[in-house]
């Protein structure tokens, strides 16, 4: 319904399906409260939002450094944020069961909604700092979702970002290049493709890897990057990965594309 009230398509990575979820929450807060304007971008918000969507950031990148999806109260008090928080409707507040006194738990509405909000935050540090944040949470739980809308947003062309980019191709462990292919998709950039290509050296091992139908879907967005490339072959190795027949079709979906352009 969103999309259509505001004519345009339907979002085809993690990051534009979230992004939009987060906006319909806002539009929606901002229709209960009586607030005039429009929301088309987390970037530019009206002014009364502006100040309660950087506290909420700010929480969500405290809970992925710290690997947390709930928060109690002390926790939003020693960061200084408000209880009110909860009326945007991106986290929700719930009685816990777990203790006899009265305590109450709060969590966002799903740990994508927090990935992509600590990401955004992360994305409005200085440089450094940026390098500093994933440096810490490389080979975490959460560095593979929070990068991924990372890549999103900056098309991972802060100063310092591509040198982690090209320590995880240079380190050729699989599960980090699967990640750095999420985040690919999801950055939907073919300049940042073409620059990985090149530092492939030719080859890209995934083989004996499980892949989920979303590693599918970045692989195969990946491999039409190949096809479109002007920097050589490059030899893609993806046997005895498992792929059952849903796999193969999220797979294949990019090179439709590629086939029909």
């Amino acid at each position: 319904h969103l999309f259509k009230a505001l004519d345009q398509s339907l979002p085809t990575t993690l990051h534009g399906v979230f992004t939009s979820l987060v906006i319909c929450c806002l539009i929606r807060y901002m229709k209960k409260e009586n607030i005039k304007g429009r929301i088309s971008s987390l970037d530019i918000l009206p002014s009364c939002l502006e100040q309660p969507f950087r506290e909420i950031c700010t929480l969500a990148y405290h809970g992925v450094m710290k690997n947390l999806a709930t928060f109690s109260s002390e926790d939003l008090e020693q960061l200084g944020l408000s209880q009110k928080l909860v009326t945007l409707g991106l986290i929700q507040g719930c009685e816990s069961l777990a203790s006899f006194q009265e305590h109450i738990s709060y969590n966002f509405l799903h740990l994508s909604v927090q990935e992509l909000l600590a990401s955004f935050h992360i994305s409005k540090l200085p440089g450094h700092e940026e390098i500093d944040v994933f440096k810490k949470l490389f080979g975490q739980p959460r560095f593979s979702a929070v990068f991924r809308f990372y890549s999103a947003f900056t098309q991972l062309k802060s100063e310092g970002i591509r040198e982690i980019v090209l320590n995880i191709v240079k380190g050729k462990k699989k599960p980090e290049l699967v990640h750095l292919l999420h985040g690919l998709y999801e950055a939907q950039d073919a300049p940042l493709c073409q620059f990985v290509i090149f530092h492939l050296s030719g080859e890209l091992n995934l083989s004996r890897t499980s892949l989920n139908p979303v590693d599918c879907l970045s692989v195969g967005y990946f491999l039409c990057s190949i096809c479109n490339s002007s920097e050589g072959k490059i030899v893609v190795y993806l046997n005895r990965c498992s792929l059952d027949d849903k796999r193969v079709c999220f797979l294949i979906k990019e090179f439709f594309k590629f086939s029909a352009s």
